[in-house]
């Protein structure tokens, strides 16, 4: 069996760029995929100010505002029961997921997390700039027919107003419950990862070699911590303020860590190909506990078993396979998930004016060689062991955002790298004014040692950023403020703040 998983991540996780990629766009660095989620809210129904939940399923809920959309632009909805057809009311209350057709092979998909965050999620695009253009079309598409229906969507790092219990599991599938079960026996993080959290994740390709494969991994892994600290997004929770400008990020710390982090990638960079990669994850993949066994009616260990233990013994009589092992690799979550290409986990949601900033920052500083070597070339000494501390030790210092001066100091280098990267890129990837976005959020945060959370921790009236009571109701958490403050960051983003 451990051969088979090994030969599973070398042919599928760990896959070089498919030369159709090469044949069709020549020179071009890689394609590109982005995924972003927000929340669902209803403004107003609060004395508060604090916006209104909208469940995922039910009356009045989100599938149901949804349906109409679906129908009247062709998209593809699937349901939880088979043979239902989307007219039928029934079914709209297990609502899963939506394929929307594009110019691609593949189609883009809007689904739902554990708490109802809606997620977009896009194709592999040629360059980025399509990919964004992307993103935003779909965004002000829903955006905009959701509204009809009272419904506001608001993107940040967590959930500020509301707390695990009150959100419940909105997702009812089998795996959703094992989850649950599983990360509530860690601890309070557990539901606050799979209820609270948003993120935006970019998705970039291998390389068309082993050694480029190597060094893209090895980078994106070492620019975990700087990029989480750079792109804070979560200083509230539970409708106080933490103290953090990166809460999102200190709840995956306090995850279960066989199964999320990043460790040092030495190894791979001392050999510079594919199977070092594949060595590197597949130690990680083994020693990960296991969630849940779907065979056995999704019953979750409760003996801390790992898969490589699951591998050598049977548990409650069931064996693993190859769907057991595919399962097991979607249930990991560290901040760099290899999946065929990589998946960039380390980044608080972001307001849409910021959404192409994430994507543009990692797009530079992995696709251009230049800016690839001279960011590994300034990391390696500080995430190996003892040197730095170590890429762990780095990632605890997320949370606190730019207040631990050497990540600050570091992530602004790594943002001028990353600027200086995008530029020499082909022109269809500085395109949707993505450079544009990428500079203008380096000089009003990182070139200032501030982050998003901090304009939000302005906005809201706790400018010092000091953590708050149990529920602050001095907040000003109504919609209006994040409103606000979106529209200023549009006219920053756009450059139209430099025309008034």
């Amino acid at each position: 069996m451990a051969d088979r998983c090994r030969e599973y991540l070398a042919e599928k996780i760990f896959r070089l760029r498919p030369p159709r990629y090469d044949e069709r766009f020549g020179l071009w660095p890689g394609e590109v995929g982005l995924e972003m989620e927000s929340w669902p809210v209803r403004p107003g129904e609060s004395r508060t100010g604090i916006p209104g939940r909208v469940a995922l399923h039910g009356e009045d809920s989100l599938a149901a505002a949804l349906m109409p959309l679906i129908e009247r632009e062709g998209w593809r909805a699937e349901f939880a029961e088979a043979g239902k057809n989307a007219r039928d009311k029934s079914s709209q209350q297990k609502l899963m997921k939506i394929a929307i057709p594009n110019q691609t092979a593949m189609p883009d998909w809007v689904t739902f997390e554990p708490g109802g965050q809606i997620e977009f999620s896009s194709a592999p695009f040629p360059c980025l700039s399509e990919a964004i253009e992307r993103m935003r079309l779909i965004d002000d598409k829903v955006k905009r027919h959701l509204r009809g229906f009272g419904i506001e969507l608001v993107a940040t790092g967590i959930n500020p107003w509301y707390t695990p219990d009150e959100i419940g599991l909105q997702m009812s599938k089998p795996r959703y419950e094992a989850m649950n079960k599983f990360f509530s026996r860690i601890g309070p993080y557990g539901p606050r990862m799979m209820r609270q959290t948003c993120t935006v994740q970019v998705n970039l390709d291998f390389g068309a070699s082993g050694d480029e494969m190597a060094r893209r991994y090895a980078l994106s892994l070492m620019l975990a911590p700087f990029a989480g600290a750079t792109f804070a997004n979560s200083p509230v929770v539970d409708r106080r303020v933490t103290g953090d400008k990166g809460f999102r990020s200190r709840v995956w710390l306090n995850l279960d860590p066989t199964r999320t982090g990043a460790r040092d990638p030495g190894r791979i960079l001392k050999r510079l190909d594919q199977d070092s990669c594949v060595e590197y994850y597949w130690e990680f993949v083994r020693n990960a506990k296991v969630v849940f066994v779907a065979a056995a009616g999704f019953a979750v260990p409760d003996n801390g078993l790992t898969w490589d233990q699951w591998m050598a013994s049977p548990w409650m009589g069931v064996s693993p396979d190859m769907a057991a092992f595919e399962t097991h690799l979607s249930l990991l979550f560290p901040e760099v998930r290899p999946r065929g290409f990589l998946e960039l986990r380390s980044v608080d949601c972001q307001a849409t004016p910021w959404m192409a900033a994430p994507a543009a920052f990692w797009t530079g500083l992995i696709y251009d060689p230049r800016a690839r070597d001279e960011a590994l070339a300034l990391l390696e000494p500080l995430v190996a062991e003892p040197a730095g501390g170590g890429l762990e030790l780095l990632l605890h210092k997320v949370p606190e955002g730019f207040k631990n001066l050497e990540l600050a100091a570091t992530s602004a280098r790594l943002m001028e790298i990353a600027i200086e990267g995008l530029d020499r890129l082909p022109d269809c990837f500085r395109g949707a004014e993505s450079d544009l976005v990428l500079r203008r959020f380096y000089e009003h945060f990182t070139a200032r040692r501030r982050v998003p959370a901090d304009d939000l921790l302005d906005a809201i009236g706790q400018k010092n950023g000091s953590a708050g009571g149990t529920d602050d109701k001095s907040l000003d958490l109504g919609l209006g403020t994040f409103a606000g403050l979106e529209r200023k960051w549009s006219d920053l983003a756009s450059g139209r703040d430099k025309k008034m």
